[in-house]
């Protein structure tokens, strides 16, 4: 704090409490008149918004009402054109599919591209025009019958205001055309690189199959006669065959419908109308909205329906109001925009003045009642300062004895409750001085208690970790074993075969029997090959660097083939092999090498483990999410105790099954990883009487686990 500013601080307690008081006095009342009037200003801005909000949602309401009321109008001058395109397409297959009562008279025509039938007295019947200038004689006759559409054509067009045109066109292009001129009686379209079937008006027709009464309505198009852009109805005409006669359809120009329906429609001053097709392109405005409209982002309008059919939005710096809804008939979108402030002008006017007024007349009043408070503030202050000086130098005088030692001071001020409450206080403030120092002594205890169970903590700890050795030490007991296992193995048949080569070095062995030792010593080699080749899979099998290839096999004949090498009688020595096949066969995902390995090490342990003269039965079980392979063998069994473990890395279960038998007890353990990687399961029972049943589950083809 500068010093300039601590000179200018009164050194006495008395006159800072007084100084403090009158500003905190005054410079309330001051904020307080101020919020005043901005709280009475936003009061009233909140109350004019409402009544804005208000008076919009009403007026968004009725316009809603209103473009509804539109969307359905348009909707029904749409289904007037589909309703004259429908009455023609029924009056055709009335006249194509009776021609005894549509009879054609002998008629003559003149040739060229632009044709004209005529009749007995040589006048012009029917006016027709032709892609490439010929007329078979079907054609011909069924262009005929198209002049007993010309009433229906004639009366449609002087109805409705929208249509310009209707026209007959038949499958092979040729054209009868009545209405103002288009390009489809326009003599120069017959030159056209592309057949009158190619344009829109005849191929979108054909999306109607027989028996549909539906009209196709066209994309927006540029005409290259006068009348400009337009779009068109349209539909086919099938005879009672279900044979394609021809195409009827209905020009209506986008100028005539800007005309006859949104000029019509709305008047609003400021504002205007347009639509949309189902490109989301524009396709009609009104002429008050030509300008406007390039700044309009068109695809909010569609995004429109799922926000209630409204929104503001803000088009060259000017907040705009914008409608929109779809026509039923076509998927046209009708779009209408309002400027805002044309709209709500009248209430934001009214509302402003309000305030402006109410805001002078409250800032008045406020500040008069401000000048009056802070003099009755100020004459209080004055009393409460001598009223308090007092007591403080009473306070003063006890904190100086404070100073020399002496706790017990009796201090007493009745007229002012609060300062009497305060020296009460002082007066039990060295009574506590004692309480604290037995209360430290209290802490102390407790914090020897808290060492205490701290201790205890420690010793539980100390018990975990001695837990925690004890299992790290079995751990190194099991890799010690699994280390005597892998030794024993390999130690075994490397012991015998060094022991027959050694015979047949020191020449021991005859020669006639060298042979047979070779052999011996030969299988020994392939028994620690053996032994060092699943080591080598399991190994990459369980850290995941095997990938597997699966291919979709059909389950039944998939096992069937892999099973097929154990139907030797040689390599069962003596047992035999059943194999039943349950349910309809499914579809799974497997890789032919890696489950037929599984396969095999699990038919090779209940051969291994079945007596020479049992039964080995394979099962193939189709169940709805996956197909179960078993292989039920009439061995001596598991114990229940060791289930748990027969698929862990050289377990072996007793003397009984490991000490005659050959085996490296990793086999199974490859099984198990094997299946893993396939997402399957693999399991062992124990059968009700003799044996035991591996079984290999794997998910069915599509199905979730798959």
């Amino acid at each position: 704090m500068p010093k300039r500013f601590n000179r200018l601080i009164p050194k006495t307690l008395a006159v800072q409490i007084l100084l403090v008081m009158l500003v905190s006095a005054i410079v309330p009342l001051g904020v307080l008149g101020w919020l005043g009037i901005q709280t009475t200003r936003s009061h009233f801005d909140a109350y004019a918004s409402s009544q804005a909000r208000l008076v919009e949602r009403n007026y968004v309401e009725i316009y809603q009402s209103y473009l509804q009321e539109q969307v359905n109008a348009i909707d029904a001058e749409m289904k007037e054109v589909e309703h004259a395109v429908q009455s023609a397409v029924w009056e055709g297959k009335a006249i194509f599919s009776d021609r005894k009562r549509y009879s054609v008279p002998p008629l003559s025509f003149t040739e060229g591209q632009q044709w004209a039938l005529l009749d007995e007295r040589g006048n012009e019947a029917v006016s027709i025009l032709t892609d490439d200038g010929t007329l078979s004689q079907p054609v011909l006759q069924d262009m005929a019958l198209s002049q007993y559409l010309h009433p229906l054509f004639s009366g449609e067009i002087r109805r409705n205001p929208n249509i310009v045109a209707m026209y007959y066109i038949h499958p092979k292009g040729t054209t009868y055309y009545f209405g103002s001129p288009s390009a489809k009686g326009n003599p120069l379209n017959a030159s056209a690189d592309a057949p009158t079937t190619a344009y829109s008006f005849y191929r979108d027709a054909l999306s109607i199959l027989p028996g549909e009464e539906k009209v196709a309505w066209t994309k927006p198009y540029l005409d290259i006669t006068p009348n400009g852009r337009m779009f068109t109805a349209t539909a086919p005409i099938y005879d009672g065959q279900g044979q394609l006669k021809g195409v009827v359809a209905a020009d209506v120009t986008i100028d005539a419908f800007v005309r006859h329906v949104l000029d019509v429609r709305f008047r609003e001053p400021g504002a205007y109308a347009f639509l949309l097709d189902t490109d989301r392109k524009l396709m009609a405005v009104q002429h008050a909205g030509y300008k406007e409209i390039g700044g309009l982002d068109l695809q909010t309008f569609f995004e429109l329906e799922q926000e209630g059919g409204y929104r503001e939005a803000k088009v060259d710096g000017q907040a705009d109001m914008l409608f929109g809804g779809s026509v039923p008939s076509t998927g046209w979108l009708l779009g209408y925009v309002v400027p805002k402030e044309r709209l709500l002008y009248s209430v934001s006017r009214s509302s402003s003045e309000l305030t402006e007024k109410t805001g002078s007349r409250l800032f008045s009043q406020l500040t008069l009642i401000s000048v009056v408070s802070a003099a009755i503030c100020f004459t209080l202050a004055v009393f409460l300062w001598l009223r308090i000086s007092k007591p403080l130098k009473m306070l003063k005088g006890a904190f100086h004895e404070m100073g020399s030692g002496q706790f017990q001071i009796e201090l007493r001020e009745p007229r002012t409750r609060e300062f009497d409450q305060l020296m009460q206080t002082f007066n039990r403030m060295s009574a506590r001085i004692g309480e604290l120092m037995d209360e430290q002594v209290r802490l102390n205890e407790d914090l020897e208690h808290k060492v205490e169970e701290r201790t205890v903590e420690l010793n539980r700890a100390n018990t975990e970790l001695r837990d925690r050795v004890g299992e790290l030490v079995q751990m190194e007991n099991w890799r010690k074993k699994w280390f005597t296992h892998i030794s024993h193995d390999l130690k075994t048949p490397a012991a015998v075969a060094k022991g027959f080569i050694d015979a047949i070095l020191d020449g021991k062995i005859p020669d006639d029997q060298t042979g047979k030792y070779l052999i011996k010593v030969t299988e020994r080699i392939q028994t620690i090959n053996r032994l060092v080749r699943d080591l080598n899979d399991l190994s990459l099998l369980e850290t995941g660097q095997i990938r597997i290839q699966p291919e979709r096999h059909d389950a039944g004949p998939f096992f069937r083939r892999l099973i097929a090498k154990w139907t030797d009688p040689i390599s069962l020595g003596g047992r035999a092999i059943i194999v039943e096949e349950n349910g309809q066969s499914a579809q799974i995902l497997a890789d032919p090498h890696y489950i037929g390995r599984a396969v095999n090490n699990i038919i090779e342990n209940a051969v291994k483990y079945s007596p020479s003269d049992s039964t080995v039965t394979v099962s193939i079980d189709h169940e709805p999410d996956r197909v179960v392979f078993r292989v039920i063998d009439q061995g001596a069994g598991i114990p229940a105790e060791s289930l748990p473990y027969v698929f862990d890395s050289f377990y072996r279960v007793d003397k009984s099954r490991n000490s005659s038998i050959p085996g490296s007890g990793l086999g199974l353990s490859i099984a198990r990883e094997i299946v893993r990687l396939h997402g399957g399961d693999i399991g062992v029972e124990l059968n009700a009487g003799h044996g035991c049943t591996f079984l290999i589950a794997l998910p069915v083809d599509g199905s979730e686990e798959a």
